[in-house]
């Protein structure tokens, strides 16, 4: 009996000793995969489960936007960010998804809402995220206007945020952040009802979190962040203004609709412009898409804008038709008693690709022997185009001057995207 006791004994350690082995190496093996397969990773020497939770937690919030934050544990909430649904053509499927919504404890309508998407691979990834910034840029919702957007570098792989308004009692200012870390797409969306958290503010306190999912090639990690006003990005259909681009007059009512564009033009116009608007002479391409405002009883019949692009062969012949129908505009009062044109204001400003925009804005009325009519109107070009804008307003609904110089510039920015 003895021998077989010594000669069990180092067996046994041997038996021991690869098990633990095994376990150390499939615990490795969980936190590797925790790390690299999950929407978010861990530090580099986590001392807690929650380190290897990628979404944002009240810590990592701390008082962002004035709010006392309340601690959430939920990795499974059934929220979306707005304007970026579930589904879009061509998605990738994610490996995993995880999501959380964090409320305030000061302000029922404030709320930081969080969904992190990890892909197959960094291609993959890449995708989606495009594909994100599309839906941002479009934003389907049809009563959120989007008020800005700003470029964030030195946060993750790439990042860019989008600033939206759902004008409401009281207004919903959303700040939507957009995020790729390798292979996993962070989509946070921080909504108050003050004004719109700077970009900055949202992307450092995102920072934390992205910081436990990056590193080598798990994606780059946040380092030095900073922010730039951009255009929103590229919408679809692409080249044209989106319901989006347009804000709502009443609070609480109203949704933008708009047609596909078209080639075939149809746009009288405001009658001072002088020219055929539907046959313009020179051009190599022409569209035109027009938005309309539903289900506000407030509107005018027809309540809308129609956008109407005419593109050249070079800068100059779009600087040449711009400026004709701009001496025009500022003439009619001469040519039709009936007629006033009172001028808004200017507007000039940055596209995407090294392109600007610039143009003139106008708010006519044209009197007839029972009512008056009003247009505004606008007159841009970028690049090789020439972009021109007509409302239908009345004397109680109408957008402000602000607002139309707005509409005008976004118009350009994406008549550039095209």
């Amino acid at each position: 009996a003895a021998p077989r006791d010594r000669s069990g004994r180092p067996a046994l350690i041997i038996i021991a000793s690869v098990a633990v082995v095994a376990l150390v190496v499939a615990a490795a093996v969980w936190l590797l995969t925790l790390r690299s397969g999950a929407s978010s990773g861990t530090t580099a020497n986590p001392s807690t489960a929650s380190a290897l939770d990628p979404l944002l937690t009240t810590a990592d919030l701390g008082t962002l936007a004035g709010q006392a934050w309340t601690e959430s544990t939920g990795t499974t909430d059934s929220v979306r960010p707005t304007c970026l649904p579930t589904n879009a053509a061509g998605l990738p499927n994610a490996l995993r998804t995880a999501s959380r919504k964090t409320t305030s404890a000061t302000n029922p309508a404030a709320s930081v809402v969080q969904v992190v998407d990890t892909y197959a691979d960094v291609a993959a990834a890449t995708t989606a995220y495009d594909l994100r910034l599309t839906q941002a840029g479009t934003c389907k919702d049809g009563t959120a206007w989007i008020s800005g957007a700003n470029d964030v570098s030195g946060l993750a792989d790439s990042a860019m945020a989008v600033r939206l308004v759902a004008h409401e009692t009281p207004d919903q200012f959303h700040t939507l952040l957009l995020s790729r870390t390798g292979r996993s797409v962070s989509l946070v969306d921080i909504t108050t009802t003050d004004a719109a958290v700077p970009a900055d503010d949202l992307a450092r306190a995102t920072a934390t979190a992205l910081s436990r999912q990056c590193g080598a090639e798990l994606g780059t990690c946040p380092s030095s962040i900073t922010t730039a006003n951009v255009p929103p990005p590229a919408g679809e259909p692409k080249g044209w203004l989106v319901e989006a681009d347009l804000p709502r007059i009443t609070a609480g009512a109203g949704r933008w609709g708009a047609t596909d564009p078209s080639t075939t033009l149809v746009i009288p116009g405001s009658q001072c412009e002088a020219m055929n608007l539907e046959a313009v002479t020179g051009t190599v391409a022409q569209g035109q898409r027009t938005l309309l405002l539903a289900d506000d009883t407030a509107a005018p019949n027809g309540f809308g804008v129609d956008m109407v692009t005419y593109a050249f062969s070079s800068p100059d012949a779009a600087t040449k038709l711009a400026a004709k129908l701009t001496k025009n505009i500022n003439g009619c009062a001469d040519r039709a008693p009936t007629a006033t044109v009172k001028d808004g204001p200017s507007v000039k400003g940055n596209a995407d690709a090294d392109s600007s925009v610039a143009g003139s804005t106008f708010l006519i009325s044209q009197k007839t022997e029972t009512t008056t009519v009003l247009y505004r109107v606008a007159v841009l070009t970028v690049d090789d185009e020439v972009v021109y804008l007509l409302g239908n307003p009345s004397s109680s609904f109408d957008f402000t001057d602000s607002q139309w110089k707005a509409i005008a510039l976004r118009a350009g920015q994406r008549a550039a995207q095209g």
